[in-house]
């Protein structure tokens, strides 16, 4: 599951969707080890749920941007967005995150909790 600040996601990647689509962070493929060792996942290709980071301006949209839902595999245009920042020590690093553009009718659950 991810750990979003969607405000600040929002401000960084500079993406809003128009019409009936919603803008959606996947969720990250991660397993933790009994050791504690994070395991990213890269194989998984299939993901279908995340986190609503931007809505469009279609009036029937019922979702909200930090919600997370899941949608219909394989819909949707995916792509990469990278920014730059600071982690609290100061050092610069970039990150990268796995964005999809999906139409409203092809989420089909709100995940609560």
């Amino acid at each position: 599951m991810n750990s979003v600040n969607v405000e600040e996601l929002n401000v960084l990647v500079r993406v809003t969707p128009t019409g009936d689509r919603v803008l959606i962070i996947f969720d990250k493929d991660e397993t933790v080890t009994t050791s504690g060792i994070l395991l990213a996942n890269v194989a998984n290709t299939s993901k279908n749920t995340g986190t609503v980071l931007a809505v469009g301006d279609f009036e029937g949209i019922r979702v909200k941007p930090g919600q997370r839902v899941i949608f219909e595999k394989g819909m949707g245009s995916r792509f990469m967005k990278s920014h730059t920042a600071k982690n609290p020590v100061g050092l610069s690093y970039t990150a990268q995150h796995e964005l999809v553009l999906v139409p409203y009718f092809d989420i089909i659950a709100i995940m609560e909790g």
